[in-house]
This record gives structure tokens, sequence and C-alpha cells, in this order.
């Protein structure tokens, strides 16, 4: 399949999934929406990949437990779609622009989708209070620890924020790392080359405490590193 035949697939595959997820928030209580948005998630991961010809090779186990905090590395748009293959159950957080898409925006609240404002502390503070809070609950939560796709395929320093989240939650920690996908599809890239990425997943890291955060992100960015390395 050429490129631009792969593109045109992928835009066919989000655009199902798109019109599925808004119909489906409108016709459904929130609890059963809720579960068919994880079948939806799965199914456009899955063709996602399979029409842009990535394959996703899994390193290591997935935990044994939840609720639990996923802290990965972040290098391409491919990222979403190739974890969310292996784990469809997780929430993600988004950036606040993507919720004023018309009515698109209204069914990923009711997906339990987390909106963050990058551009507004106090908010960006009341989304990781928000999120702790769904943790509690039983919601397993995937931050992309370094707050934005890096520009080559070196890891970034993490942020603070995926920890404070999961010291509020008193979960664990698994560190993922994720390796490929900026050759597949590079960041500004507009053509996706058909490949394998390699996802690894990490044994789970307890929680430590309020105080504990900053030992938290520095054995979780230590083990991401690591993983990285083990899948090169």
């Amino acid at each position: 399949m050429s490129a631009k035949l792969r593109f045109f697939a992928a835009i066919l595959v989000t655009g199902w999934a798109c019109i599925n997820t808004i119909l489906l928030s409108h016709l459904m209580r929130p609890d059963r929406f809720q579960r068919s948005f994880e079948r939806i998630v799965k199914r456009w991961a899955d063709r996602m990949l399979r029409v842009l010809g990535v394959r996703v090779r899994v390193v290591g186990r997935p935990p044994d437990i939840a609720p639990v905090v996923f802290i990965s590395n972040h290098q391409s748009l491919l990222d979403i779609p190739s974890t969310l293959s292996i784990f469809p159950h997780v929430k993600i957080i988004a950036k606040t622009e993507l919720f004023r898409i018309p009515l698109f925006g209204r069914a990923m609240r009711r997906a339990g989708i987390l909106e963050i404002d990058r551009g507004d502390r106090n908010r960006a503070f009341r989304t990781i209070d928000e999120a702790a809070k769904r943790v509690r609950q039983g919601t397993t939560i995937l931050v992309y620890a370094e707050g934005t796709r890096s520009r080559d395929t070196r890891i970034q320093p993490f942020k603070k924020g995926a920890f404070v989240l999961a010291s509020k939650a008193d979960v664990p920690v698994v560190p993922l790392a994720i390796r490929g996908t900026a050759e597949r599809l590079p960041k500004g890239g507009r053509e996706v080359v058909p490949g394998e990425v390699r996802l690894a997943i990490g044994a789970p890291i307890p929680p430590l405490g309020p105080s504990g955060r900053n030992e938290l992100l520095a054995r979780a960015e230590t083990a991401v590193r690591a993983l990285y390395e083990q899948i090169c």
C-alpha cells in the first residue's frame, strides 16, 4: 500500500472511531458508554496500526495489579495507538484544545478522558487532583512524563506532575518505554514508514508517600531509560 493510501485509510479509521464515540456518548448511559469506549479504542488502535503497517512487539509482562499510573517516554503520535493497542482500558490526559472540538469534546469528557490546560497552572493542578481521585476509584492512567514529544530519540527530563498524581493516589507507578515510533513517524513528519515498534514494560514501583515524590520521579525515570536501552 502506498504512503498516500495508508494516510487516507488512517483518516477513515480515525473518522470511524470519532463518529462512533460521538454517537454512543449521546445514546448510552455514562457507565455503559465508558465500557463501549474501551472497545472503540482497542479497535481504533489495532486498525490504525494495521493500515499504517506498524507492528508492536511487547517486552515484559503487564502488571497484575490495578489501578496503577503508567509512566512512559513520548517520541511520536504513534505512541498513543501503539500503547492503547496493548492497554485499551487506560485513560490519558489530553490537552485542552481537543475538548474545544464541537461534539467530540463532550464525548471525550463522558469517556473519562481528563483535560489539562498547560497554560493555566491552577487548572493543571485541579486536573491532577481529579486524576488522583479517579485512580483511587479504580482508573488506570497513562502519563507521558516528558510533557511533550521529544524532537529526537533521546528521553527528556521527566516533569513532576505525574508523580504528584501517583503520590496523591497512593498507587504504584509502572514504567513503560517505547522505541521505534520516532523512526516510523517523527515529530512534524507526515508520512509513516512501516515497520516494528517496541514497547517494554517494567516492574511496578511502589508508592513512596507525599515526601517521596522526587525519589519516585528519579526511580521511574531511571527505569524508563534502562528499559529504553534494553529494546534498542
